[in-house]
């Protein structure tokens, strides 16, 4: 598409020379306007900026160095041409010193004036490439700038999910193994060194051969079995049980779960291994197996005994015979007592275990007339077993009547039990520096020094306890309630000569009201 010609503004107040300019100018193809003098002039360039301005430099109102600078103040790049009649050097310099760009004097050379128009508008149009391929440089420059700071914006964004990925896997609770297509170990976080790696620094899937890895049921895992192979094949593993031998030979139970991520084009590009260590759980299973079992097995025996001492009754009654039924009766009782006593340990045990660090709803209490009322209540053959010595000392502690009971209870009931049938047991209240101290001392099976640290934990049993019943929770439930009342209990023990429990409370420093009363028919005192 060919360019629009160039315009020109003649400015001249002959208006015969200023025609004849126009006319020749519009031969040689320019757009040209005229003008009769400067104020004119800047008129018409304001209304309509031209690319070229030839002026006279003599006119009325506003000469031509006076209009130079008018123009130049719209377009100080805009090129001017001054003619005047006048052919003196002065008049030259001021109108280049005005702004002008060239200088003519009359008559005007046509051709002369022609070369220069050309001149100056090719110098013009090189100016004003060269401003537009600045621009275009300026803007591609700040463009380039501003990409590159996205660009860094984004690689610093990057580093950060980077970074953060890293650290939040770096600090999960569960194993995570990440390998490439082509098995080269991009990552494996803490938690898979400590459950199954170790100290080993693996860098390819290889690397894993050596790691021995067993089924759940004790058989080889091959190695295109495991579940990071099968992760690189495409297939997914959910929550597979294996045993995984460690770098320095640990066997531990891992739960390994494995999926891959894919390209676009649908091939495996990642593979990752995410597993947890079960080990501690199904150990914690097997016992709560082996705990009902024995819980069964403990339940089984009275059970059974009320079945045939039911049996046995209602056999009588039917057939009227005449038989004392006093004896029957009482192993009734006594055994569905054993049946009730075990099933409250559990329920007391459980309800102690989900409440431990809920504030008690404690109250002064007296320790001697507490501990009174719980001899009082046993049957007379373990009641005339029992010395209870006090002395002058105050025995108020705060604590809540019940859950002390309870603790007291079990720790005198085991010291019956664990007994032989005619042996004394010895309950000792007293003061020591700012707590209530109550001991237990019995003379019967004693307990190992070894197994001792162990006494509290809940279902254990020391092995001296042979086939004596139990469920292994009576000291485990005095343990929780001593400690949520402030104190401890103290053991000393030997086999084959007895055991002393110790139980220690803090003391309330304010007299309080007995509880109960000191029922002591029954109950040796000693003061």
């Amino acid at each position: 598409m060919p360019s629009a010609p160039a315009r020109i503004l003649v400015v001249d107040d002959d208006q015969t020379a200023c025609t004849a300019l126009a006319k020749f100018l519009v031969t040689e193809g320019f757009d040209v306007t005229t003008a009769s003098d400067g104020e004119s002039a800047l008129a018409e360039a304001k209304r309509d900026l031209p690319d070229l301005v030839i002026t006279d430099l003599t006119m009325p109102r506003m000469g031509g160095i006076e209009l130079c600078g008018h123009i130049h103040a719209l377009d100080p790049e805009l090129p001017l041409l001054i003619i005047t009649a006048t052919p003196d050097t002065s008049s030259a310099v001021a109108s280049l010193r005005a702004g002008a760009d060239d200088y003519l004097t009359k008559p005007v050379d046509l051709d002369a004036l022609l070369h220069r128009i050309e001149r100056t508008l090719e110098r013009r149009r090189a100016k004003n490439e060269v401003t537009r391929l600045r621009e275009e440089m300026r803007s591609v420059n700040e463009r380039l700038v501003l990409s590159s700071i996205r660009e860094q914006q984004n690689a610093e964004a990057a580093d950060r999910a980077h970074a953060q990925l890293n650290s939040l896997l770096e600090n999960l609770s569960d194993g995570v193994l990440i390998a490439d297509r082509h098995g080269h170990i991009l990552m494996t976080n803490r938690a898979a060194h400590e459950m199954w790696l170790s100290e080993r620094v693996i860098d390819d899937v290889h690397q894993l051969d050596p790691l021995q890895m067993l089924h759940a049921d004790g058989t080889v895992c091959p190695l295109d079995e495991r579940p990071l192979a099968r992760a690189l094949r495409g297939e997914v593993v959910d929550r597979s049980e294996l045993l995984c031998v460690r770098g320095d030979a640990e066997t531990r139970r891992l739960l390994m779960s494995g999926t891959n991520v894919r390209d676009a084009a649908g091939n495996v590009d990642l593979a990752i291994v995410v597993f947890s260590d079960v080990t501690d759980l199904r150990r914690l299973e097997r016992q709560r197996e082996e705990y009902l079992a024995l819980i069964a097995h403990d339940l089984r025996g009275p059970l059974n005994t009320i079945v045939m001492s039911a049996d046995f009754l209602k056999h009588t009654i039917e057939t009227k015979m005449q038989v004392n039924a006093t004896p029957i009766l009482e192993r009734l009782a006594g055994n569905a007592l054993r049946m009730n006593a075990m099933i409250e340990e559990l329920l007391e045990s459980t309800t102690l275990e989900s409440q431990r660090g809920i504030r008690l709803v404690k109250r002064p209490c007296d320790l001697q007339a507490l501990v009174t009322g719980i001899i009082d209540a046993l049957d007379d053959a373990s009641r005339r077993r029992i010395v209870l010595e006090t002395n002058e000392t105050t025995a108020c502690v705060l604590a809540e009547p019940q859950k002390i009971e309870r603790a007291i209870t079990n720790i005198i009931s085991n010291a019956l039990k664990y007994s032989p049938k005619d042996a004394m047991v010895r309950v000792v209240l007293g003061q020591r520096n700012d707590d209530v101290v109550l001991e237990v001392v019995d003379h019967g099976l004693g307990i190992a020094a070894a197994h001792v640290p162990r006494l509290f934990e809940r279902y254990y049993r020391a092995p001296t306890g042979g086939s004596i019943s139990g469920l292994g929770l009576g000291l485990y439930i005095a343990g929780l309630i001593i400690e949520a009342h402030g104190g401890r209990i103290e053991v000393a023990s030997n086999v084959g000569t007895g055991s002393t429990f110790t139980l220690f409370l803090p003391l309330y420093p304010a007299p309080c009201a007995s509880e109960t009363s000191a029922r002591t028919a029954n109950v040796t005192l000693t003061r």
